[in-house]
């Protein structure tokens, strides 16, 4: 593992085009260590800046900034730097497989667009701020790639070769993934590389004959010594868990069968089996641990730039439940100089206790790095984001990633002097406005000035809280800033913003 570099992020399940970075729900209630444990490199280093500088930052889709006009690069930028965003996790890689970029000479690397370079945009109006970007691959998927390259779909065992899912083991597709990761390392000043659906979309994937020999073949022959029956008990576990039906082909294998009879479903049958002594179920696992942990390490080699991964959050309440529904576990991520766990509570019907439990997992591994991913889209609320912020600063996190531009508004409080907090409130890109809430914890303020973009809007003052309207929100533009006054040295300890419309992230007082 190359040393790792001084940097930081501040990741994924999305929606829109749709950038699913976390989908299953699926728990299994005897959790098993992963075997072998985690291995610390000697190279890894504890990087010190993170220990005085709070690193946050925010995914954007390219579609995001190119709505946002010829100009959306250079405001995005201003926005950022007044929301006290330090890091912009561009995608230019998506579901899709199109590219954000203009500057390439791949024949088989589709553009998403051909009239504005949006990579060469973004790099040049965020360095001039400050900000660093990096690059995001969606790796797992590439519709575009498979649509030229059929056979080279990840195997469902119901439904055949998909369409959009990759066989991450396929050699050209790696190399696709290198020259596309090269090709943006020379032509752009990119500060890193963020990778993205690294792993197995689900236990039904991975079934093809490749697979089957991969698993049955010797293990001198680098297989994994199954013999037929324990592959087809591998199956009838499969089976089992998600209701397939299958019968024997002419060779004596296991294949799915519409015709066949669909067996009594027992919930989790081929997570729980995961364990040492069902040789067949732990081959599988380890063959689906192997690959991913191999194009891990593909990716990273092919950069000197600090690499990024987004990795699941099961693997804290079930180790066994990362091995066979993604094949990533924790313990490949030491190839990556950042972990970031996709911490998406409310996507998870869970709460901050649990941002915390998967935080303090990690740690007990070993991990130095853990940049969290948190939850600022659709079921999420400005409550829940702000406290799974709090949570991931109190388990001493140098940062977190927000997810997403777009999805959210931001609200960002600077002390100013001991007498003045200066809160600063940025739009998302769309048109949305609901009313705005701020409320002033452990003081009062004593007077309102507004200025910049804010000037003329009307707010009222109610003790501790400061109401902004939505009708004069919408004549606000991208951002505005406003000076709330206090008696000398009486400043407040919070500020909290929320909106009746909005997801709103609030900053920690500066």
């Amino acid at each position: 593992m190359k040393n790792i570099m001084q940097w930081v992020l501040a990741a994924t399940f999305a929606c829109g085009i749709t950038v699913s970075t976390a989908c299953s729900s699926e728990k299994d209630n005897t959790p098993i260590n992963p075997q072998p444990g985690p291995q610390i490199p000697d190279t890894l280093q504890i990087d010190t800046l993170h220990k005085d500088v709070l690193q946050v930052g925010a995914y954007v889709w390219g579609s995001t900034i190119y709505d946002m006009g010829p100009d959306g690069a250079t405001r995005l930028a201003e926005a950022y730097e007044k929301a006290g965003i330090k890091h912009a996790i561009l995608l230019v890689k998506g579901e899709k497989g199109t590219i954000g970029y203009l500057r390439t000479s791949l024949p088989d690397a589709p553009m998403a667009r051909t009239d504005r370079d949006i990579l060469a945009e973004t790099v040049s109006a965020m360095h001039e701020r400050d900000i660093k970007v990096y690059a995001w691959f969606m790796v797992g998927k590439d519709a575009s790639w498979l649509k030229k390259h059929p056979s080279q779909g990840s195997y469902h065992f119901r439904r055949g070769y998909s369409d959009e899912v990759v066989d991450l083991s396929q050699d050209e597709y790696r190399q696709y993934m290198a020259d596309i990761i090269r090709e943006i390392d020379q032509n752009y000043s990119v500060d890193g590389f963020a990778f993205d659906m690294v792993r197995f979309l689900g236990p039904y994937y991975g079934w093809a004959d490749s697979d089957y020999q991969r698993l049955t073949a010797p293990k001198t022959e680098g297989g994994y010594g199954l013999t037929l029956n324990q592959y087809n008990e591998l199956v009838t576990l499969l089976s089992k868990q998600y209701g397939y039906p299958c019968s024997p082909d002419a060779n004596g294998r296991l294949i799915y069968d519409a015709n066949a009879q669909a067996p009594n479903a027992v919930g989790n049958a081929l997570l729980t089996a995961y364990k040492p002594d069902v040789p067949s179920v732990f081959a599988f696992g380890k063959m689906r641990e192997n690959i991913i942990d191999s194009i891990s390490k593909f990716l990273v080699s092919q950069t000197q730039k600090p690499t990024y991964v987004a990795s699941m959050p099961e693997c804290t309440y079930s180790p066994s439940s990362a091995t066979i529904l993604y094949g990533m576990t924790y313990n490949q991520a030491y190839t990556y100089d950042v972990a970031s766990p996709m911490l998406y509570s409310a996507a998870y019907s869970e709460g901050a206790t649990w941002v915390t439990r998967n935080i303090e997992y990690l740690k007990k591994l070993g991990y130095q790095k853990i940049m969290p991913s948190l939850q600022a889209y659709r079921s999420a609320t400005t409550e829940s984001l702000a406290a799974d912020v709090k949570a991931t600063l109190d388990a001493d996190c140098p940062g977190y990633l927000i997810f997403r531009t777009g999805t959210c508004d931001m609200a960002r409080p600077v002390i100013k002097n001991d007498s003045c907090l200066e809160l600063t409130y940025v739009r998302g890109t769309d048109n949305k406005c609901g009313n705005l809430t701020v409320t002033i914890i452990d003081a009062t303020p004593s007077a309102i000035s507004m200025g910049g973009k804010f000037s003329g809007t009307n707010y009222t003052l109610n003790g501790q809280t400061v109401t902004f309207s939505a009708e004069s929100l919408g004549r606000l533009g991208d951002y505005g800033t406003v000076s709330i006054r206090f008696p000398s040295g009486k400043l407040p300890a919070a500020v909290n913003v929320a909106s009746d419309v909005r997801i709103v992230y609030n900053a920690p007082i500066e």
